[in-house]
């Protein structure tokens, strides 16, 4: 018998120590008919001894307690002796404050409307939408705190031996320059980005990588950096990001992307899909999307009712854009504009967002101030008229006075208005870009909007057809047998119809006037 494992020396064998293999737990057993007896205890020490080990006061109150719980039933099984494992030295451990509720708390007031709960949602469900399992910091976050380092320590076993700490050297846990270590252990973040850990080592990155679709184990995601998204984005998520690339289906969802997005998978946003983009969006497809681009617009194949505006250029010339509302700002190459079913497709071309809305607030004040004049001066005249004949009223003098103090008061104000808008007209004039090609096909039914009119086509026009800036006077259209003509000609010739309801709610000039500008 081993110095682990020994019986007493009563000759039954009803009390047996084992010692663990580490010898850091000493367990006695004790079969019930010895549990009973007045000689237990005694029996139970002689157990020890045999063991090797020491009986010490601890281990006499240990067997004690054991055999007052003894049942008499079954045998019982008590640990009577524990050792202290030696412990290597430790650098100092990471206490992190971003995993605390407070710092969960921060995550999500920053977020802000990303943490609006779907309209339809249970008041518990809508939570789901903010957790996120990425640690996004911002410069200046407390992140944690290095713990003091622990020196080595020595164990000792149950039989009272020393047992020596390892030798091995501390690894400290390491940080990149992108946390700063104060001298006090707090560690801060020196850069915005999402803060990656693992057992040995931390940092920020400014780049998100999510292997499988954004959904309710990522939450929506705010971040600062760029964003790259494996599969899709599920309904009702929102990914804001610097930019944004999606190689999986976007669903229902919202993308803000400060520069560009990709949506490899397509984006089929079922009228609840939003993308608001700074720079170019690149879309396999867009199907009832809403979306607002800084940038450039690449479609590969098509545009399915849609409401777009579009800073830049449109470039789609294999694709379509077939039902909806795109207003481009710049050049726009499409395959096709419509469909063979005549679904209503609205395309504004030669749109100047910086100056059109001031244009459309100065231009109904002046109209407004002309009129006016023209009424002050019909009635002046004819009091004036009444003076030199000598039929005047009581009243006339006063009226007369007031006529001319308002009158003055206009042509002030028109004095001002009307050069203000002349101004914007021609900045309107010199920044729009009308430079539109259709390749392929321009159904019946589409409409092209520009300069306060719409041009309704009434039948089927076979590209590659083209429409140029048309200088003072509406676009240049060319077809392909190569005839050219304004579209306000076109609209006579009965290719195109001219409608007086317009884009921006401005009043359009009456039927038969010459286009503005």
């Amino acid at each position: 018998m081993t110095q682990a494992e020994r019986q007493t020396g009563n000759g039954t064998g009803l009390a047996r120590v084992r010692v663990s293999p580490d010898k850091l737990e000493a367990t006695m057993r004790v079969q019930p008919e010895l549990a009973g007896r007045p000689d237990a205890a005694a029996a139970c020490g002689q157990a020890v001894v045999q063991a090797g080990l020491a009986v010490t006061p601890d281990i006499e109150a240990r067997i004690a307690s054991a055999l007052a719980d003894a049942s008499g039933d079954e045998a019982l099984e008590a640990v009577i002796a524990e050792g202290q494992a030696a412990a290597a030295a430790k650098a100092g451990e990471v206490e992190w404050a971003v995993d605390t509720p407070e710092f969960e708390a921060l995550q999500r007031s920053r977020r802000g409307d990303l943490a609006e709960m779907p309209e339809d949602a249970e008041p518990d469900e809508g939570s789901h939408y903010e957790r996120t399992r990425f640690l996004v910091v911002v410069a200046g976050d407390v992140l944690g705190r290095v713990l003091p380092p622990k020196a080595a320590q020595d164990g000792r076993d149950v039989f009272g031996e020393v047992i020596p700490a390892p030798e091995e050297e501390p690894s400290d846990f390491q940080f990149d320059d992108t946390i700063q270590r104060k001298g006090d252990g707090e560690l801060v973040a020196a850069i915005d980005g999402c803060l990656t850990r693992d057992k040995t080592s931390a940092g920020i990155r400014q780049q998100i990588e999510v292997d499988g679709p954004v959904d309710f184990s990522t939450g929506n995601i705010d971040f600062q950096g760029d964003v790259t998204i494996r599969e899709g984005v599920r309904d009702r998520f929102t990914v804001r990001a610097r930019s944004i690339e999606v190689f999986g289906l976007i669903e229902a969802a919202t993308l803000i992307a400060s520069q560009d997005l990709r949506a490899a998978g397509g984006f089929a946003g079922r009228e609840l899909g939003v993308a608001r983009v700074g720079g170019t969006l690149d879309a396999k497809y867009l199907d009832k999307v809403t979306g607002e681009i800084g940038g450039d617009l690449a479609i590969a194949r098509e545009a399915i009712n849609c409401n777009l505006t579009v800073g830049g250029a449109i470039d789609a010339p294999q694709g379509a854009i077939i039902g909806g509302r795109v207003e481009v700002i710049g050049p726009c190459k499409v395959g096709q504009l419509g469909s063979g079913g005549g679904a209503p497709t609205l395309l504004s071309i030669g749109a100047v967002p910086e100056f059109d809305p001031v244009r459309r607030k100065l231009r109904p004040m002046v109209e407004t101030l002309r009129s006016r004049r023209n009424a002050l001066e019909n009635e002046q005249a004819e009091l004036e008229e009444r003076v030199n004949r000598g039929t005047t009223t009581p009243t006339d003098g006063s009226r007369l006075v007031t006529l001319k103090h308002e009158r003055k008061s206009v042509d002030r104000m028109l004095a001002k208005g009307e050069p203000a808008l002349e101004k914007v007209d021609r900045l309107v004039s010199a920044n729009r870009v009308v430079d539109l090609t259709i390749e392929r096909r321009l159904h019946a039914e589409a409409v092209l909007c520009y300069g306060g009119y719409r041009y309704r086509v009434l039948d089927l026009m076979k590209g590659p057809i083209t429409a140029r800036d048309g200088g003072d006077g509406p676009p240049i259209l060319a077809n392909a047998r190569g005839e050219l003509g304004d579209l306000d000609a076109l609209c006579r010739q009965g290719a195109l119809e001219r409608s007086d309801d317009t884009m921006d709610d401005v009043a359009p000039p009456q039927a038969g006037a010459a286009m503005a500008a």
